[in-house]
């Protein structure tokens, strides 16, 4: 947020006055609905009220709601195409899954975590060097490779390894995650920066230019999270995990 406020002012971008307070809470009121879906997900994982697969039908269904009765943005007739939509994205998923469960697998049986862990004790004694390598690499390895299909294949592989060296697995977790999702921005496989790509209009090069540096807040947040676990593991911890 610094980092944008400084790029805002140094750039000179327009600025609007602040809303009046009834505007402001009209806007909330209207946006409320689709703000609680969040916490739906997550309190009913949380309460025990469902499973993480069953979240996502219920978020499914209460997004539904959502299009069709409260905002009405959404008609039946545009069903067909999101179907098709859903099963093409899911078609593709689905066999990176099974690839990497296949993949998994072999791992398990060829003992990879536990000699991966030894591999990374070998190479220092240090926590925190362990991490920096390992940072390192995922950071190059999201440049090359598609997101989910790093996440599915190299989870299996470090998470389990990280473990036995005494890193808590759901701060690892974050960072691993948090790696993967600066991989998005950065080229030349950066999913997002296609996006922007397609919705600016404007030329590869140029986008990745103008991306940058952004890249280094998210860097720096990075190695905030990973050297202070107490960041990522505050909120958990308050809730028992």
């Amino acid at each position: 947020m610094v980092f944008i406020y400084v790029i805002c002012r140094r750039r000179n971008y327009p600025t609007s006055p602040l809303p009046p307070f009834p505007k402001l809470l009209k806007s909330f009121v209207y946006a409320f609905p689709a703000i609680f879906t969040p916490v739906i997900i997550v309190g009913g994982m949380t309460l025990g009220i469902f499973s993480p697969t069953e979240a996502a039908a219920v978020a499914v269904l209460y997004c539904i709601l959502l299009g069709t009765v409260v905002y009405r943005e959404l008609g039946f007739k545009d069903f067909k195409d999101l179907l098709v939509d859903t099963v093409l994205s899911t078609s593709k998923l689905m066999l990176v899954i099974a690839t990497a469960l296949l993949f998994g697998w072999i791992l398990t049986l060829e003992e990879i975590p536990q000699r991966t862990a030894s591999f990374l004790a070998s190479i220092s004694t240090s926590i925190s060097i362990i991490l920096f390598i390992i940072n390192l690499t995922l950071l190059f390895l999201g440049a090359i490779i598609e997101n989910a299909i790093l996440l599915l294949i190299l989870a299996p592989m470090l998470v389990p390894a990280m473990e036995q060296l005494g890193v808590d697995p759901i701060h690892f977790g974050v960072v691993m995650v948090f790696n993967i999702m600066i991989g998005q921005y950065t080229p030349p496989m950066g999913l997002s920066l296609y996006i922007m790509k397609d919705i600016t209009g404007l030329p590869f090069e140029q986008v990745c230019k103008a991306a940058f540096p952004f890249l280094l807040p998210l860097v720096g947040a990075l190695f905030l999270l990973t050297y202070i676990p107490q960041i990522v593991l505050f909120v958990p911890r308050l809730l028992g995990f």
